[in-house]
């Protein structure tokens, strides 16, 4: 995937977050869904996980049905890319009970979404239960309402998922089929999404022993990429299809530059990935810092308003010992003032 301009485009939303006005909420729920878009898509999982989920509590704030369907959306999108499937079967089953009346773009997407969980699942569970022939219904759901409103990169998206479901089932023709539509979409971009097509197509022709098919397809991958940024899982699976190629026709001298290529972008890869989860781990730590800062200043604005509370209680009980011996010393005041009146008219009664 071509990430700088994912990259760049999560630099964008960040700026134009200082804009929204505050009382904007259904403009807040857009931004989040956005801001997960892009983070998922350069695997800022976790950051990508806490913009939806804002998104989808502001969007029952709201009570807006609209923004809720897309949030949930793309948090099957997030559940995907995390191999969370049984996550995102439940919340695909919840969803499709009522999809009347939706976004036709959004509720597009939701079916194209939920076909790739579908095609996906038993490739990681290596059991189908029928959830091959529900990512072709889903596939095609998809497509029939991007062909009907013109949404072409989710036609384009569809078609290519419909080829790899094929291809999966070994209906061949079919694969190819899909495959060439897909490209055709595509084919003016000329960005990663061409390139992934393209690939599929070399894999296809490499499953079928068809090396020299194979290797034009890889080769145009190649020529694809050179308008992308440099996107190393793509790269490495190109030049394993390359290696793979080569040694079907027995080019050994071609099949060692190839590993040593694919060699390359692998390592490149795994440091990319290690660098992530680094950058993963130091994020971690630093909110764990901040939860225990915050923890401490909680505990001890706690521990002072308990002081605060003593020293209180303290002064009303102060107050009241103060007040009562006040009364005290006037009531005796005022005693001794009629005890000596009366003492002075007694002994003037006496003489």
């Amino acid at each position: 995937m071509d990430e700088s301009r994912f990259i760049l485009a999560r630099s964008y939303l960040q700026d134009t977050k200082e804009l929204i006005p505050p009382e904007k909420d259904s403009i807040w729920a857009e931004w989040n869904i956005q801001y997960a878009v892009v983070n998922s898509l350069i695997d800022e999982h976790d950051t990508a996980f806490d913009a939806v989920r804002n998104a989808i509590q502001i969007a029952k704030d709201l009570n807006s049905d609209y923004l809720l369907f897309k949030a949930n959306t793309q948090l099957i999108e997030q559940y995907r890319r995390n191999r969370l499937y049984d996550r995102a079967l439940f919340l695909i089953r919840e969803m499709r009970k009522d999809t009347q009346d939706k976004d036709p773009r959004t509720l597009a997407r939701f079916f194209h979404r939920s076909a790739a969980v579908y095609n996906e699942t038993p490739q990681h569970r290596n059991i189908d239960q029928g959830y091959t022939d529900t990512a072709i219904a889903l596939s095609e759901l998809s497509l029939q309402i991007s062909s009907q409103y013109g949404f072409e990169n989710y036609q384009a998206t569809s078609l290519n998922e419909l080829g790899n479901i094929y291809e999966r089932k070994g209906y061949l023709n079919q694969a190819l089929n899909y495959y060439k539509m897909s490209i055709d979409l595509w084919i003016a971009n000329q960005d990663i999404y061409l390139a992934n097509a393209v690939k599929n197509l070399g894999s296809y022709y490499l499953r079928r022993n068809e090396a020299d098919s194979a290797l034009y397809y890889f080769n145009m991958v190649l020529k694809i990429l050179e308008n992308c940024d440099e996107d190393f899982q793509i790269y490495a699976d190109t030049y394993w299809g390359i290696k793979k190629a080569y040694e079907a026709k027995g080019d050994s001298i071609n099949y060692y530059k190839s590993n040593e290529l694919e060699s390359k972008y692998v390592i490149q890869l795994l440091e990319e990935q290690l660098e992530r989860k680094l950058m993963d781990l130091s994020l971690a730590y630093e909110a764990k810092e901040k939860d225990l800062i915050i923890q401490e200043r909680n505990q001890r604005l706690k521990k002072e308003k308990e002081q605060s509370q003593y020293i209180l209680i303290l002064l009303i009980l102060t107050s009241i010992s103060s007040i009562a011996l006040i009364y005290f010393y006037f009531s005796s005041k005022k005693k001794n003032k009629e005890l000596q009146e009366l003492l002075q008219k007694k002994g003037g009664n006496n003489s």
